[in-house]
């Protein structure tokens, strides 16, 4: 999906993507579907799950997904991503970013916070290494403090309040000899791995440069220009697409999370921020049913409360405020097509309207089943279209 939008996109010029409203329609191949909304946010979720993918060469994982610090879940550009199409894409990517700032399609993308520092403007400093790569950075204050793993001590402390004594932690630094040193980082050399997994010398020869006492602090400083700058070019290749939609000299205004924000939104979907946004007022009789969805949603996962987003409107992240809902969510009487019983049938939705037709299911746990059946199955627009070519098929032969 991203591929098959940046060919048709990316060459047009910058003002025809410059629109409050929709930037394209989508004409999804083989579901019998008419944009009038659904489509087009479902190929935002497609372009967006494309980008976070091993098989689409723009992104990685950051490091912290092998289970260390903060944001493992996040993405950063790939440093390895230098090639001018690659660079075009990442342009693009740009581009989308300030169509998502324009005109409020969010982006379901889960980018480091060293990216967005960047695209801001903001200055670094070797913290900023732990959004992407805790462990490094530990790695690089242990070198430069020269330190063995710590001992704890007790201190006696007495604080202000006359008799409470307390014993609390102290950490100790016992400092190591140059030749313990060397005993303890014998296997580091002036190279270090990259984001997508290659190695690239630090300095001219570092392969085979070994870390010692005496260098250890040069090293260190290597390691952190290295790390905190490592995708300067990818990350430049954003913000000159963003550039084309809105104007990047101002984003030196906004903090990063103000900018990741308009782009991106909340990661969460927020129950009770949807309830407040959500019309009812065709659902006749009885509301039972549709207080027992906000108790199941309010049970999902963060990841099946994006599902049921996705299911029901095509997106799966709600606008920032109530302001920018240019449709509320609406829940409307479900419509039985043939006989049956109702705890055996699935809701249905009108991603283009944003509305569910609910059944009055019997409990909450037929509802939450029935719920996570379709929301984890029913990920296309309309499948009809493919379902009858199969049959058209059959039908020649």
């Amino acid at each position: 999906m991203f591929g098959q939008l940046f060919r048709a996109l990316h060459f047009l010029p910058p003002s025809r993507l410059r629109t409050a409203d929709r930037t394209w329609q989508a004409d999804l191949a083989g579901e019998n579907s008419i944009d009038a909304g659904g489509p087009f946010r479902d190929s935002i979720t497609h372009l967006c799950n494309d980008l976070q993918d091993t098989m689409l060469p723009l992104f990685v994982r950051c490091a912290n997904a092998q289970g260390f610090g903060d944001n493992q879940d996040s993405w950063m550009p790939s440093p390895a991503a230098v090639s001018s199409l690659h660079l075009s894409m990442l342009a693009f990517v740009g581009k989308l970013m300030g169509v998502a700032m324009r005109a409020k399609h969010i982006l379901n993308l889960n980018i480091s916070p060293l990216v967005w520092k960047q695209l801001v403007g903001a200055t670094l400093t070797a913290e900023d290494i732990l959004d992407v790569d805790a462990l490094t950075y530990e790695v690089i204050q242990k070198v430069r403090l020269s330190v063995r793993p710590a001992a704890v001590a007790l201190l006696y402390h007495e604080p202000l309040r006359p008799h409470a004594h307390l014993l609390l932690p102290l950490v100790l630094f016992p400092q190591t000899e140059p030749e313990e040193f060397a005993h303890d980082y014998s296997e580091i050399t002036w190279a270090t791995t990259t984001a997508d997994g290659r190695q690239v010398e630090l300095v001219e020869g570092g392969a085979s440069k070994v870390l010692t006492f005496e260098n250890r602090m040069e090293w260190a400083d290597a390691m952190v220009e290295y790390r905190l700058h490592e995708v300067d070019t990818q990350v430049a290749a954003i913000r000159r697409g963003m550039g084309t939609i809105v104007p990047v000299q101002l984003l030196p205004l906004f903090t990063w999370q103000e900018v990741e924000l308009q782009v991106c939104g909340r990661r969460d979907v927020n129950v009770d921020f949807l309830k407040a946004n959500t019309d009812v007022s065709r659902v006749r009789g009885s509301h039972t049913h549709v207080d027992m969805m906000w108790d199941v949603l309010r049970e999902f996962t963060p990841k099946e409360r994006e599902l049921f987003l996705r299911f029901v409107w095509g997106r799966s992240r709600l606008p920032l405020t109530t302001e920018d809902f240019k449709q509320k969510f609406a829940v409307i009487p479900f419509q039985m097509r043939g006989q049956g019983d109702v705890d055996r049938m699935l809701p249905m939705s009108h991603t283009c309207f944003f509305q569910l037709e609910l059944p009055r299911y019997s409990s909450k746990e037929v509802m939450k089943q029935r719920l996570l059946v379709a929301i984890t199955s029913c990920v296309g627009i309309d499948t009809d279209g493919a379902a009858a070519n199969i049959a058209n098929a059959w039908r020649d032969e």
